[in-house]
C-alpha cells in the first residue's frame, strides 16, 4: 500500500499537479467540515427546543399524572418524527408505465 502511495506522489510530482491538488483537497475538507457543523447545529437547536418544552412541563406540572405523561410523550414523539424526517430518504413513487411492464 505504501508503494502505491509513493508511486502516486511521484506521478503527481512529475506532472506538477501538487500545486493544484493540495488546495483542492483543502477546499474539499473545509466544505465537508462546514456541512458537518451545520448538521450538528441543527440537531443541537432541535434538542434544546425539546428540552425547553420538557422543562416547561416540569415547571408547571399538570394536576394529573396521566396528563403529565401524555404531554411528555407528545413532545418526545414530535422530536422523534423530526429526527426521522431528517434522516429518512423517501423512495420515489413508481410510475404507471413501470407498473404496467411484466416482470
Amino acid at each position: 500500500m505504501a508503494a502505491a502511495g509513493c508511486l502516486w506522489f511521484k506521478v503527481a510530482e512529475s506532472f506538477k499537479w501538487t500545486a493544484l491538488m493540495y488546495p483542492c483537497l483543502s477546499i474539499a475538507a473545509a466544505s465537508l467540515a462546514w456541512v458537518s457543523y451545520k448538521r450538528y447545529a441543527e440537531t443541537a437547536t432541535s434538542y434544546q427546543h425539546t428540552s425547553e418544552q420538557l422543562l416547561n412541563i416540569l415547571v408547571k406540572p399538570p394536576a394529573d399524572l396521566a396528563e403529565l405523561v401524555e404531554n411528555s410523550e407528545q413532545i418526545l414523539c414530535r422530536e422523534q418524527q423530526l429526527w426521522l424526517a431528517r434522516r429518512i430518504v423517501t423512495k420515489p413513487e413508481p410510475t404507471e408505465a413501470a407498473s404496467d411492464t411484466p416482470r
